[in-house]
């Protein structure tokens, strides 16, 4: 089956449509899922933050990019 929406697959999985592949970041605060293997290292990917140039000095942009980085952070480091 395929879905366009990370929604709705986690729904279909929940719901016993069948396994699929979802974000531990996610799936493992659902009780009503259960992971079947370990997390896939060729499933992960990276994710960029992109900023204008001209904003990079600019300290409420650092701030939420330091906090971005943060809260991703502690999510890989929970997942391994």
């Amino acid at each position: 089956m395929q879905v366009t929406t990370y929604n709705t697959l986690t729904s279909l999985i929940r719901n016993g449509a069948g396994v699929g592949l979802l974000s531990p970041w996610f799936a493992d605060k659902d009780p009503q899922l259960k992971r079947i293997s370990p997390i896939i290292d060729e499933a992960t990917m990276d994710v960029w933050v992109l900023i204008h140039p001209d904003l990079r000095g600019v300290k409420r942009i650092k701030a939420i990019t330091d906090l971005l980085r943060e809260i991703l952070e502690s999510k890989v480091n929970m997942a391994l």
